[in-house]
């Protein structure tokens, strides 16, 4: 099951059809918590999600084992909550639980939050359809957070903070929403960088990637539930080679240039 990838989405759908005819009791036992991993940038699928669940619950499915919650609470961390919620009951209306997240965790800024959450969605969904995800760009999740992209989701972000003026929690809470979105632009340039190849600006990489290199120390020091950055760079930093971008011990002891 994929949600970045309308057509492997279909695929598993009717992989679990021939199964039910074949079986009356199927454990479900997906991996697209996984999507991004290597990421970690915006990403929502709620409501294919729960129109999965309900089909599957209603066509043999007895139980679930979800493997790979990455902790990418700022990213993905809606997706997190609505799964919880249909997992305890597939036919919970998905925008209802939405709803009250945003709600309860936003109070006066709940309807640019709940925008907000709105347009990652549709920017997933039409990745998903469009097949950015398909052959070699296969996890390159980040083309579609251009630069108006971006500024679109930090102006609902922006109205949503001077909903809540004078409440810090919500502040805090938009903050930390903020973060994610600041951590997935600086991804999507890093990797517009990438696709460039050799005709990269190596002096901009560069500096690019010493931003972002001080960015994912900040937030894992400061605020690491907001992305798990010790897991992208895992198994990552291949890909910043190609652009003559090195790791070097001493950064730990320098300050990061404005």
């Amino acid at each position: 099951m994929t949600y970045v990838n309308d057509e492997g989405r279909h695929k598993a759908l009717r992989d679990w059809d021939a199964w039910s005819k074949a079986a009356s009791k199927i454990y479900f036992r997906p991996n697209f918590l996984n999507s991004g991993r290597r990421r970690g940038t915006l990403l929502a699928f709620t409501h294919k999600m729960g129109e999965d669940l309900r089909y599957l619950a209603d066509h043999g499915m007895v139980g679930t084992d979800f493997d790979c919650c990455l902790h990418n609470w700022a990213t993905h961390g809606l997706n997190y909550y609505v799964l919880a919620k249909l997992l305890w009951n597939p036919n919970t209306d998905v925008d209802t639980l939405i709803d009250g997240y945003c709600q309860a965790g936003f109070g006066p800024a709940a309807a640019p939050i709940r925008r907000y959450f709105g347009r990652v969605e549709q920017i997933t969904s039409k990745m998903a359809r469009e097949g950015l995800a398909d052959g070699a760009r296969r996890l390159d999740i980040t083309r579609p957070y251009t630069p108006d992209v971006v500024e679109e989701l930090a102006a609902l972000l922006d109205q949503a903070e001077k909903l809540a003026d004078g409440n810090d929690a919500i502040l805090a809470r938009i903050g930390f929403l903020r973060r994610g979105l600041e951590f997935t632009d600086v991804q999507a340039q890093a990797y517009r960088f990438l696709r460039q190849d050799a005709d990269a600006d190596r002096s901009a990489a560069q500096r690019l990637l010493d931003r972002k290199y001080w960015m994912m120390r900040d937030i894992f020091q400061n605020n690491h539930l907001a992305v798990n950055v010790a897991y992208i760079a895992w198994g990552g930093g291949g890909n910043w080679k190609r652009l003559g971008w090195r790791w070097e011990d001493e950064r730990a002891t320098v300050k990061p240039v404005p």
